[in-house]
């Protein structure tokens, strides 16, 4: 089943064509990272996602609407602009546990775990609007975590994490068991953190199948990871890619 269908997207600013018959699909469970050269229309499609301007074409979400699909809270979203988070950080956790229908000994649980794993017991009492931006995403996360949408979509902001980074992206794949994510980004090195990878302008690729030239001819900068293992191969010291440090470390000396 499709989490994401996009069929003949139609969308321009003035005269300045940004898409054209543009199709993409994510399938349920997928974990898609969005690349593409800077001005290409990343931000126009979060944009598009959150059905905050209007187009030509057909947009939707487990077979249903945009408008039903946020109706029924198939869908969360996280960047920088999104507004939804206001008041003490532990009263916002604790209402989207009781929006969920969590009893009271659920939402200890829930919340226990959910701020052991991030880290944040010490952002618990604070007014989000004084938090950090590193410190408003980390909580956004948590928020959609506990809310657990069929879809995630998250733009732009992975990259402003500080120490949270690791810790979050652990959270993130864990998620991805369950739901299907969609992370927007101009790092090309998230991209190995995903099972997906769709190239605005390219198509869609399987992450094991990526190399080099694919990023090259993009005009995107090469996961450091690809290139590492490239010279790696070079050198006879592997004989595939690895997309994660420990793994190559664990490689290399067997």
């Amino acid at each position: 089943m499709k989490a994401v269908e996009i069929s003949n997207l139609n969308f321009s600013y003035d005269d300045n064509v940004i898409f054209e018959n543009f199709s993409f699909n994510v399938e349920k469970g997928s974990f898609m990272t969005v690349l593409g050269r800077g001005g290409i229309g990343k931000s126009t499609l979060f944009k598009i996602l959150k059905d905050e301007i209007n187009y030509g074409g057909k947009v939707l979400f487990f077979n249903k609407s945009i408008k039903y699909s946020l109706e029924k809270g198939y869908v969360g979203y996280i960047s920088l602009d999104c507004d939804y988070i206001n008041g003490k950080v532990i009263d916002v956790l604790v209402d989207v546990l009781k929006l969920k229908g969590r009893t009271f000994d659920k939402i200890k649980v829930e919340l226990r775990r959910i701020v052991k794993k991030l880290e944040i017991e010490d952002l618990l009492y604070y007014d989000y609007s004084d938090l950090s931006i590193s410190e408003k995403i980390v909580v956004m996360f948590a928020y959609q975590f506990l809310f657990k949408p069929r879809l995630l979509i998250i733009d732009n902001v992975i990259d402003y994490l500080d120490d949270e980074k690791d810790k979050t992206l652990r959270e993130l794949i864990r998620f991805n068991k369950r739901g299907t994510i969609i992370n927007i980004t101009n790092n090309t090195e998230e991209s190995l953190v995903g099972n997906h990878i769709f190239i605005i302008g390219s198509g869609s690729y399987d992450v094991n199948s990526v190399d080099e030239d694919l990023f090259i001819s993009n005009g995107l900068g090469v996961p450091f990871m690809i290139s590492l293992c490239n010279k790696l191969k070079y050198y006879n010291l592997i004989n595939t890619n690895y997309y994660n440090m420990e793994k190559l470390v664990d490689a290399l000396w067997e």
